[in-house]
């Protein structure tokens, strides 16, 4: 998000996103070792 619209967000309000995405879009979660994957 560009840093000239965060102000006008808040996090508890995308709360929801992970459950939706993988909801919407199950295929980007189908992926073998998915957690692994996206450690840092």
């Amino acid at each position: 998000m560009a840093d000239d619209y965060r102000h006008l967000t808040r996090s508890k309000d995308d709360a929801h996103m992970p459950g939706w995405l993988a909801d919407e879009y199950p295929e980007l979660f189908e992926i073998p070792r998915l957690r692994e994957r996206l450690e840092l």
